[in-house]
């Protein structure tokens, strides 16, 4: 059975409205285009922000995905671009996927149920990319990421498998709308659960893992919303 494919509401791009929800979803399409066929070289965060990079993605798609003469940097609902982007979601685009818990190296505080390393890795089974994200309170930015994912560990072997109703990018998860909570029963256990929401329609992953590091106390964490934050690929 096919999957449904994403739409947009309003114009994308240049000299369009280019409302929040509708550039995530040009983001996410695009990011699903392999290279060869028009895709990003590098995965464009899903934040539905019209920048610089979304823009040259579009137009670069446009050239050496759809064969347009003159690329326009637009994508319109129900126009071409968005019909080419469909069909490579529907040919490249996955739906199985899988998740695990990353811990940082050398943290300096001692790690406890209440310390800020809820970084998760998700990956996709069809292409084998892998990206990681992280769940913060709203408005935390991390001042140095690319030194963040240089110091992540997790253990092989301790992922769980999830499912997207629509197919996504591994860059398709990230959301304003999030819920996270984790219990700690011992200082070398963890079971956690993140609630991502989209389109007021939530995905609940549950995540089992044991501390490399283990915590100094258990306890329970539970931040009642945040954001979950893409914050690169990696190829480790």
């Amino acid at each position: 059975m096919p999957h449904p494919m994403r739409s947009i509401s309003h114009p994308v791009g240049a000299n369009a409205p280019n409302h929040q929800a509708d550039v995530s979803v040009v983001q996410d399409l695009l990011d699903i285009v392999p290279v060869a066929q028009g895709g990003p070289h590098a995965l464009l965060k899903v934040d539905g922000i019209m920048g610089p990079k979304t823009l040259h993605a579009i137009r670069e798609f446009q050239h050496r995905g759809c064969g347009f003469h003159w690329p326009d940097g637009r994508v319109d609902p129900g126009g071409k671009t968005i019909q080419h982007l469909q069909e490579k979601a529907a040919s490249y685009g996955e739906t199985g996927f899988w998740i695990s818990r990353f811990e940082l190296r050398d943290l300096a505080v001692p790690r406890t149920s209440q310390t800020d390393d809820t970084f998760y890795e998700i990956g996709g089974e069809r292409s084998g990319r892998r990206g990681v994200y992280w769940f913060a309170p709203p408005g935390f930015r991390l001042a140095n990421p690319d030194l963040i994912l240089m110091r992540l560990e997790g253990r092989i072997g301790e992922s769980q498998r999830f499912t997207s109703m629509t197919p996504r990018s591994i860059a398709g998860f990230q959301t304003r709308q999030a819920l996270h909570s984790e219990r700690s029963p011992d200082p070398e256990n963890a079971i956690g659960a993140v609630s991502l929401v989209f389109d007021r329609v939530p995905l609940v992953i549950h995540v089992r893992h044991r501390w490399i590091h283990p915590t100094t106390t258990p306890g329970v964490l539970y931040s009642p919303h945040g954001w979950f934050t893409f914050l690169g690929q990696i190829s480790r």
